[in-house]
């Protein structure tokens, strides 16, 4: 079964995910100036293989599919984690950097390894039911056209592209209802050729119709605020972590990475997400859970998982997404019940 809340505490994949977040952490919070965050991280980083190599039994005993766990297993995470460990080992910070962030996504797809597709372990309040829910994980890409001769400047500072294409992982798991939404709207083509409406210092904004535009029709009925706290086992909806006395407890899904993927809605009415979305561009890591502006605001239904998510700091107003396709999990998307 799946364990979500207090029941995953102790977990082996939660003790993996939680020792892999917090080598990243420790750097971000010490600096890698500083000699014992090495070995502490070090320290994290064998927690993590402990956790993975000593538990590969729990691992396939509670596997949806025993085949792709084990090759999730042997074939990406533990050679992933030797990478990090050899990196830590020759106090390489741009290697670890990059080795920790691709364990954190193989340990990540590990546990979802572990997931029952198609299917939520909690229901959805009667008041809700009416909309539709995803149930498991879905992925979307979208791409961004610039609007300048040059185009976006690659991670290697040397090339250039015209279009950048980042793949966005949606959780419906912790996430179903804001999930299926953004889903739904992705397949009707909404985000299809329209422009970057906000390109803050740390957001980029993009969804908002104007009236009288002919995709004003695609724009679904509000939804709900939906909030999951990483130690309950289903959302809470329509009230933020202020109102409900919540602001100092963490998220399931915080708001805690480069190219969060948040629902955006009115200040002053938590149930009024329609169509627009945001994309965080600023690595919140340095403020606790829980702590930040956005945890308990807004709706965070997933992240940008391909390796190119610091291009978001070239996006402009000027910029076009100029397609926005869904790459799997239809099959998981629920009309209502």
């Amino acid at each position: 079964d799946m364990l979500l809340g207090k029941d995953s505490v102790g977990e082996p994949g939660r003790v993996a995910q939680e020792a892999i977040e917090l080598v990243r952490l420790r750097f971000e919070q010490v600096g890698y100036t500083n000699p014992s965050v090495w070995g502490a991280a070090l320290s994290d980083a064998n927690t993590v293989l402990t956790s993975v190599t000593k538990n590969k039994n729990y691992y396939l005993t509670n596997s949806v599919d025993k085949e792709v766990t084990s090759s999730i297993i042997d074939n990406k995470v533990t050679p992933l984690l030797m990478n990090l460990i050899d990196s830590l080992r020759n106090k390489d910070i741009s290697s670890t950097t990059v080795a920790q962030d691709k364990t954190a996504q193989a340990i990540e797809e590990l546990r979802y390894s572990l997931f029952p597709k198609n299917k939520l372990p909690y229901k959805i309040p009667d008041e809700f039911k009416s909309f539709p829910r995803l149930q498991g994980r879905a992925h979307v890409a979208l791409t961004i056209k610039s609007n300048s001769k040059q185009g976006f400047l690659l991670a290697d500072t040397k090339t250039r592209t015209p279009t950048a294409t980042f793949l966005i992982t949606l959780d419906g798991y912790h996430s179903p209802i804001t999930t299926a939404n953004f889903l739904t709207l992705v397949s009707k083509g909404l985000y299809d050729n329209i422009p970057i409406d906000k390109a803050e210092e740390l957001t980029l904004q993009f969804g908002n119709i104007p009236s009288g535009n002919s995709k004003e029709k695609l724009i679904p009925n509000p939804i709900p605020l939906e909030l999951f706290y990483k130690n309950d086992k289903e959302p809470v909806y329509g009230i933020t972590s202020d109102d409900d006395l919540r602001a100092t407890e963490t998220m399931a899904l915080p708001f805690q990475a480069y190219g969060a993927v948040g629902m955006a809605r009115a200040n002053e009415d938590p149930d009024s997400a329609t169509s627009q979305i945001f994309l965080l561009k600023w690595r919140q890591a340095l403020i606790a859970p829980g702590r930040n502006t956005l945890d308990g605001f807004y709706n965070c239904l997933g992240y940008i998982t391909s390796d190119n998510e610091q291009l978001l700091s070239q996006v402009t107003t000027n910029d076009v997404i100029t397609k926005a396709v869904v790459l799997d999990g239809l099959e998981y998307l629920k009309s209502s019940e």
